[in-house]
């Protein structure tokens, strides 16, 4: 459930990203601490960062597909939709859950490096969420068979 409920509240724009901060009037660090060159929006750090690109590719990579690509001017509310459309309707709860697996793992990479002072490569961050899917479809096949 609580990758469905950041996956909720992604699409509403809900993380507590600097752009929403700075919007509250609170403070806020600014830049993507994900790559410390563009400000931090929620539509960048999942979609349109440098490092999120690479834990994108790898992504589809796990999976061996090479469905719709965020592009560097991608919003998650207009990419997700448009993801699922360029999949094929028997893949698209997968797509659903490795996009859910992806978002939150780079929000949790974000926070990470802005409270722990703690950072991954994208190598790192892909072998964990390879890591998780691995478990995902163990568990999925496990009750599959019960």
């Amino acid at each position: 459930m609580k990758y469905k409920f950041h996956g909720w509240l992604a699409l509403w724009y809900r993380c507590w990203t600097a752009d929403r901060l700075q919007r509250h009037g609170l403070a806020n660090h600014a830049i993507c601490p994900l790559c410390n060159v563009a400000a931090e929006t929620y539509d960048h750090l999942a979609l349109q960062c440098p490092l999120a690109t690479s834990v994108w590719a790898s992504a589809f990579r796990l999976l061996g597909w090479s469905p719709l690509p965020p592009t560097p001017t991608s919003t998650i509310r207009e990419w997700w939709p448009q993801a699922e459309l360029a999949t094929r309707v028997a893949d698209r709860k997968t797509l659903n859950s490795l996009i859910l697996l992806v978002i939150r793992s780079l929000w949790l990479e974000r926070n990470a490096r802005v409270f722990d002072a703690q950072s991954s490569t994208a190598a790192e961050i892909s072998q964990r969420i390879s890591d998780e899917w691995a478990a995902w479809t163990a568990c999925r096949r496990r009750m599959a068979r019960e």
